[in-house]
């Protein structure tokens, strides 16, 4: 969510259907990678459940200026089992 767009409810939207999507098509497990400096994504799908089991580094992109040398950018791979709370009202809906 664009940074002059945020604190509106857009990314709680966001995950509300996604999880319901992912429910109601069986899915048991969902991964979110999430950079480990941005802290408001991270705070808001811990929020939601979702705990940290793993991290990698990823690759920057390289320069043009023929620089063999990668940089690294933190990354961290979070985890949830699925079992958010459904919206009101969702017939279809279920909590595993």
């Amino acid at each position: 969510v664009l940074p002059s767009r945020r604190r509106r409810g857009i990314a709680t939207a966001l995950i509300q259907r996604a999880a319901e999507y992912f429910l109601e098509a069986g899915v048991e497990e969902v991964y979110c990678e999430v950079y480990e400096e941005n802290q408001p994504s991270r705070l808001l799908i811990t929020a939601y459940g979702f705990e940290q089991v793993g991290r990698r580094d990823v690759p920057a992109e390289t320069s043009d200026e023929g620089d063999d040398e990668e940089e690294q950018m933190p990354g961290g791979k979070i985890m949830r089992h699925l079992g958010l709370r459904p919206r009101p009202g969702c017939k279809d809906c279920r909590d595993i």
